[in-house]
């Protein structure tokens, strides 16, 4: 069974492992800039909640920036895909984030858009960054 929980500091170490594995085996991203290997510096502010597997490992994550209900983060280890965990971490907010919710969802990465969509999450509009197209996405 997962737990989902918010982070604490000395849950960092675990988190940025997750997060760097999972951005290093990301085929959808054409390069990873350096900046955006340090967790820390990318999770500024933001609210973290963990997802813990029965032995205490943490195999997920995901980070939110408040003030605008925004999903900025959601990793999960690759051998925890499809088990539900991205599914439980995104289920928790309804306890304390008022919907509607919204997050980035790049072009690229047809896995998580459907994902997304098989939630119930809608296609808002589309843009563009430094890291290429995206869609806005919300939850309502």
């Amino acid at each position: 069974m997962i737990t989902i929980r918010p982070a604490v500091e000395s849950d960092t170490p675990r988190i940025a492992r997750v997060y760097q594995d999972c951005l290093s085996t990301a085929e959808w991203m054409a390069e990873v800039r350096p900046e955006l290997m340090d967790y820390e510096r990318v999770t500024a502010g933001e609210m973290v909640f963990v997802a813990v597997d029965p032995s205490g490992d943490i195999v997920g994550f995901l980070s939110i920036w408040r003030p605008e209900c925004f999903v900025h983060h959601l990793y999960v280890s690759e051998s925890m895909r499809r088990l539900g965990v991205g599914k439980a971490l995104l289920a928790s907010l309804d306890s304390w984030l008022p919907r509607p919710w919204t997050l980035k969802c790049s072009f690229e990465n047809a896995s998580a858009l459907k994902f997304y969509q098989s939630l119930g999450w809608m296609i808002a509009s589309e843009g563009e960054n430094e890291d290429g197209r995206y869609y806005l996405m919300i939850y309502r």
